[in-house]
């Protein structure tokens, strides 16, 4: 967190403010830490915590314990703006309640104190970033024994609706902060929604937060511009879309995984019984929402449908099993390939890089094309099996010959 930060020259100063001396007691080796994080500093009699919280995750809850009495915690601002710090004890009213909030550099942004247990502190914070918050019975010296406390944040203004689902798409829309139940309602009525969350604050004031540099690119079509492009992450990409959706309105995208292509070739294979034969479709999108449209748009869901990086015609590698199919391209004539997948590629190679083609295939190798109408030959058996089977002579100057189609004579 921000500890390189926490040894500034506050305690003294602030804490005569609220009528609390500074102690230079120190704990004792063997103090429990409560369940919050390894305590990690301290410094003028204040335990330091390492835990932060913000609007998102708004409530903490610990105990306070002799030379254990006066706690600090980092809070995020995701943006600038008033926040709400409510702390409510279970120690006696006498003993007061404090609070305050500094900046990361331990400038004092605002502080109170009460004379029961329980205190409110609306500050307003100058920006987004990294603050502190100090809370303490203002008679922190008398606690003698253990009391509990849970510690608040409110921001003010609305709330941020945002949710993802599973197939690529992000939403984002601002709701009024009395609308919390609509709000919820909203995330999840979509049948397939991954994540989502009801944010304090507009949708744009949620962008204050920096996005972790380690996460991967994605590929995205924010609906404000319509345009197809490469984002350093998914929290990048969303950003886009929550400025789009400002603080009252609401916004929409569709992202992929990885970066951008120049180019996508989507396929689809149709099998019977829904056409004769296997069936193969493909044809070159320069977008991979444009694909996704095509095959939505184009084949139903028995089909098996699949987008490519790249254009159709781009090499592509095929198992070397020998099981040959009969393709045929378009409206051309039949060929033998080494298996399907190799006459998948035929087909998109057909595509090219801008086209788009169709073929079908049936198992086996395709049967051969035999002319029987040729003058100079004239034919003993029209089969390679029958020709296994029977002798003839031929009349100079005409000559045997054989094929796949049969055998015969033949005049050279």
């Amino acid at each position: 967190m921000w500890k390189k930060n926490f040894g500034f020259g506050f305690a003294l100063s602030l804490s005569l403010l609220a009528g609390c001396a500074a102690s230079t007691e120190a704990p004792t080796p063997d103090e429990p830490t409560e369940s919050l994080g390894a305590e990690t500093h301290w410094a003028g009699g204040w335990r330091y915590y390492d835990l932060e919280f913000d609007c998102q995750n708004a409530s903490l809850k610990n105990a306070v314990k002799a030379k254990s009495q006066r706690h600090v915690y980092g809070f995020a601002a995701a943006s600038a703006g008033e926040v709400t710090f409510d702390l409510a004890a279970t120690w006696p009213k006498s003993l007061g309640a404090f609070l305050m909030v500094l900046d990361d550099v331990g400038t004092l942004v605002d502080w109170t104190y009460a004379t029961t247990n329980s205190a409110k502190l609306a500050a307003k914070l100058p920006a987004a970033g990294n603050y502190w918050v100090f809370a303490s019975p203002v008679w922190y010296e008398k606690v003698k024994t253990a009391y509990s406390y849970t510690l608040t944040a409110k921001c003010g203004g609305g709330l941020c609706a945002e949710y993802t689902t599973s197939d690529g798409r992000y939403y984002a829309k601002n709701f009024s902060g009395a609308d919390a139940a609509a709000a919820q309602q909203w995330v999840q009525a979509d049948p397939l929604v991954s994540s989502s969350g009801v944010n304090p604050g507009s949708c744009d004031s949620l962008n204050g937060k920096v996005c972790p540099s380690t996460d991967p690119p994605v590929c995205g079509v924010p609906i404000s511009s319509d345009k197809e492009q490469t984002f350093a992450s998914l929290c990048e990409f969303q950003k886009v879309v929550r400025k789009a959706a400002g603080a009252s309105g609401e916004s929409k995208g569709k992202y992929w995984a990885g970066a951008c292509a120049d180019g996508y070739c989507a396929t689809a294979t149709l099998s019977p019984p829904e056409v004769n034969s296997p069936t193969f479709y493909a044809k070159n999108f320069s977008t991979k929402g444009d694909a996704e449209a095509w095959l939505g748009a184009s084949f139903s869901s028995n089909a098996a449908t699949q987008i490519e990086n790249g254009h159709c015609n781009e090499p592509g590698a095929c198992i070397t099993l020998y099981k040959p199919v009969c393709g045929t391209i378009k409206d051309g004539t039949g060929t033998t390939y080494s298996n399907s997948c190799a006459f998948e590629a035929a087909v998109k190679g057909d595509a090219g890089e801008t086209g788009e083609s169709k073929g079908y295939y049936t198992g086996g190798a395709c049967a051969p094309v035999c002319d029987y109408t040729k003058p100079n030959q004239t034919w003993v058996a029209k089969s390679a099996d029958k020709c296994m089977l029977v002798k003839y002579y031929c009349t100079p100057p005409s000559v045997p010959f054989s094929n796949e189609c049969g055998c015969g004579c033949e005049t050279p």
